[in-house]
């Protein structure tokens, strides 16, 4: 449920930003999103689409891209990667690497939420409303 809070903020960043670039209707918006934040791409998608009601972001489509939890360890210079399971299950007291023990880690990818990109169509990309003549 902590998609709620984490959507709204992404809704009304999107919508704000369609309005200041002239568009008129998004369709998709690219999110790369870490394995640690742990979000449901239904509760996103039905918490988007609530707070974007009737507004120039209604009907889009939100499209995750997941990154894996990542470390790198600056004692060995591995890069290695865990599963949720194998994070979860590390003693949180003393966070080491995988390969030689050491304690000198790094967390290089799975705590990330971004947008990536935004499709949509602007006002100048609409079909004109009038067909001229009289």
């Amino acid at each position: 449920m902590h998609e709620m809070n984490v959507i709204g903020n992404l809704a009304a960043s999107v919508v704000q930003w369609g309005q200041a670039n002239r568009v008129r209707k998004i369709l998709e918006i690219d999110i790369i999103c870490g394995q640690l934040r742990m979000f449901d791409r239904d509760f996103m998608q039905r918490y988007f689409n609530i707070f974007t009601r009737d507004t120039c972001a209604e009907g889009a489509k939100l499209v995750l891209s997941v990154r894996p939890i990542g470390y790198h360890c600056n004692a060995c210079g591995s890069d290695y990667e865990m599963t949720p399971r194998e994070w979860l299950d590390m003693d949180i007291n003393r966070a080491a690497c995988v390969h030689c023990d050491s304690e000198d880690i790094v967390l290089t990818s799975g705590g990330e939420y971004f947008i990536s990109d935004i499709l949509a169509e602007t006002e100048e990309d609409a079909p004109s409303d009038s067909m001229g003549g009289s």
